[in-house]
């Protein structure tokens, strides 16, 4: 649509009648007088006058379009692009969204990035509507303001950042903050490097932005070749003495091989292993390393390989606690149904090792001083109760873990409607003996020796397990559990399955002599013993990736609350800490907005490590094309502005349109050059003629 900035001077378009009167006042009569002897020149004449008077129109018409032209070029007519509705006169309300994600803090990409917001910010009006949003969502709330100066500063003090950068979660700010504005001209601009992981998905139709929108990209280059390191500890089970498994992944996103990239690993501030490796274009490499922390408690580490284009992937944070002491509840019918797990959980280390013990049989209350217990063992248990399936509820949900070992005393209704159908989707398709004779046993078949309780248990050696003879056993089944042994028949006869919050390891048989002879295996020692481990250390590995501006969460069972609780963050900076509690434990939770080690203190002393690392999204520096903004503003113009496009006249064109005075005056003068030549042209023949 065309539109005119200077309205007012479209009055002059009246002067456009000046050159008709002229013409019409300049024109002369002439008497007509006949002579019969030049009758021959009067017709020559005639048609000369013609020509004349042809050439005089064609002069009118050029000094009337003359003038059209320089009134209309002093108006300052404007080609509108996005909407008719709206009006140049008023003011607009304009959305910055600004990357400072990790993938912008690349060579002196962000400063550029900071260069264009500022000139945005230069060229609002009075009129205007503004708000700043950062795409990695952690800015300051999405609101209207009037003015450049608050702008200004948030611009002016916002730096890239170690966090991941997604558009997705900015759509309902951006939807709240257009039906809180009262303004025609809506605009939004992206000030970007487009990265293809921070484009996230636009299908969804509450991810979009309906209504129609002048949205402006301005795409940011910055180098590429990229290489990032992440990884994590594989051994999921840990105990003092015992190596530990480091996994280091190494991803190349260049376009050139890198013959010599060294990777160094680094336990409590030492290094502690090296190697060098060969990368291809695109080639993504597993690397493990075997460290040994020199002592029991928590401890960090850090996988470094050399710097690149993007050093905050360069580094990853490992953390994770070898277990000192543990306190684990052996629940049976009788002693003699402890006794077997009670030697299987000291073997190694005796009495005043890992586990401290605390037996019970029916008639002690267990049910009040469970969340004491970091693990739990029923052998042969013969009923539980409303009040102890209650407490057992309270203690999966603050994520505690159990093992069940069957026996000819356990109550399997009881089991079944209070334990495993509402906690665990378990069900106890009963108890089956193995057919007559002297030798009748079942025999273990399958074996998951990749599971957490089996995958170190073989180290450097082929994997042998001598089957245990199985009597009797339940039939396990249900949707939540994953089977870790099994018999030949397909059955299982150890199964893990999430419990709540928690989890719970369930045997098909237990230690009782008339059900197995599972403690006369040499798998049941180590297999008892890891499953204290595993359940009692659940947070001594780390299980899921916390990533920087993210929320971290930590789970602690303190012995008193006495001495408050803080963080130090990875730039030494304390943080006190309120935490929450609930049956039993203490719940402590951090925003981050860096990569690197949390250290949780209560009062003076160290209780937890947790890591934090960049998210890998970040890593691939690949760009998108800005025309992939159109899955989330599917109604509206995409409108490139490209390097040498300054940004503030992009904010003129999306207020006014597009001007083309310049064009118009320049055709005024042209015609106003056509018609001095065409005129003197016709003056001479004037003269000629006469």
């Amino acid at each position: 649509m065309v539109g005119f900035l200077n309205s007012a001077v479209l009055f002059g378009l009246a002067a456009a009648a000046v050159p008709i009167l002229i013409h019409l006042f300049a024109r002369q009569r002439r008497k007509r007088i006949l002579f019969s002897s030049i009758s021959l020149l009067t017709r020559l004449e005639t048609r000369r006058m013609q020509r004349l008077r042809l050439l005089s129109n064609v002069l009118l018409a050029l000094r009337i379009l003359a003038v059209l032209f320089i009134v209309l070029a002093f108006a300052r007519p404007v080609i509108r692009a996005y909407s008719f509705f709206h009006a140049g006169e008023a003011g607009a309300a304009q959305i910055l969204i600004l990357d400072r994600s990790a993938s912008m803090g690349r060579g002196d990409l962000f400063e550029e990035a900071r260069t264009r917001a500022l000139a945005w910010a230069g060229a609002i009006e009075s009129g205007d509507e503004a708000s700043l949003l950062f795409m990695d969502d952690a800015g300051p709330d999405p609101v209207w303001r009037r003015g450049a100066t608050p702008l200004h500063q948030d611009i002016s003090q916002a730096a890239a950042m170690p966090v991941h950068g997604d558009l997705t979660p900015l759509i309902p700010q951006i939807q709240d903050l257009l039906k809180r504005t009262r303004q025609m001209n809506k605009e939004i601009y992206l000030v970007s490097d487009f990265q293809s992981g921070g484009m996230g998905r636009g299908e969804d139709s509450l991810s979009q932005i309906n209504e129609p929108v002048a949205v402006f990209a301005v795409p940011l280059a910055g180098p590429d070749g990229n290489i990032a390191v992440s990884g994590g500890i594989a051994s999921q089970i840990l105990h003092p003495g015992q190596a530990i498994r480091v996994y280091v992944v190494v991803r190349h996103f260049g376009k050139e091989a890198v013959d010599d990239l060294r990777i160094r690993v680094f336990l409590q501030g030492k290094a502690v292993a090296r190697q060098s490796i060969r990368l291809a274009p695109g080639e993504t490499r597993r690397v493990e390393f075997l460290v040994r922390p020199e002592s029991g408690g928590p401890f960090d580490g850090s996988v470094v390989i050399d710097e690149d284009v993007l050093p905050w992937d360069n580094t990853f944070f490992f953390s994770g606690e070898v277990p000192g002491r543990l306190h684990v509840f052996l629940i049976g019918h009788t002693e003699a149904d402890l006794k077997a797990l009670s030697i299987a959980l000291t073997a190694l280390h005796g009495r005043e090792g890992v586990f401290s013990i605390t037996a019970f049989i029916p008639g002690q209350d267990w049910a009040s001083m469970l969340r004491e217990a970091d693990a739990v063992f029923f052998s042969n248990y013969p009923y539980f109760s409303e009040r102890e399936a209650d407490a057992l509820r309270r203690y999966f949900e603050s994520g505690g873990g159990a093992v069940i070992l069957p026996g000819p005393n356990m109550d399997i209704p009881s089991l079944q409607n209070r334990i495993l159908g509402p906690l665990c989707r378990t069900e106890v398709r009963g108890a089956s003996a193995a057919y007559t004779g002297t030798e009748a046993h079942w025999s273990l078949g399958r074996t998951d020796f990749q599971h957490p309780l089996l995958e170190d248990l073989f180290q450097n050696r082929e994997p042998q397990i001598g089957s245990p003879r199985i009597f009797r056993r339940l039939e396990l089944a249900g949707t939540g559990g994953l089977p870790v042994l099994a018999f030949r028949d397909g059955w299982p006869l150890l199964v893990e399955t999430p419990a709540m919050d928690g989890r719970m390891l369930v045997f098909a048989s237990g230690v009782h002599p008339e059900w197995s002879d599972w403690p006369y295996a040499t798998l049941f020692a180590p297999l008892i013993y890891r499953a204290g481990l595993y359940l009692a250390g659940r947070d001594a590995v780390q299980s899921d990736p916390v990533f920087a501006g993210g929320m971290l969460e930590v789970s602690l069972r303190p012995e008193s609350l006495e001495g408050g609780f803080s963080v130090i963050d990875p730039e030494g900076g304390r943080i006190v800490l309120t935490p929450e509690i609930r049956d039993g434990r203490v719940f402590l939770a951090l925003p981050t907005a860096l990569p690197g080690v949390y250290r949780f203190f209560q009062g003076a002393r160290e209780i937890a490590l947790r890591a934090v690392n960049l998210d890998p999204r970040e890593s691939d520096l690949r760009s998108l094309p800005p025309d992939s903004l159109r899955i989330f503003f599917p109604n509206s113009q995409i409108h490139v502005v490209g390097p040498g496009e300054a940004l503030a006249s992009a904010v003129r064109t999306a207020r006014w349109g597009r001007e083309f005075w310049r064009v118009m005056l320049i055709c005024g003068v042209l015609l106003l050059i056509s018609e001095m030549v065409l005129s003197r042209l016709l003056f001479r023949r004037a003269r000629q003629g006469r």
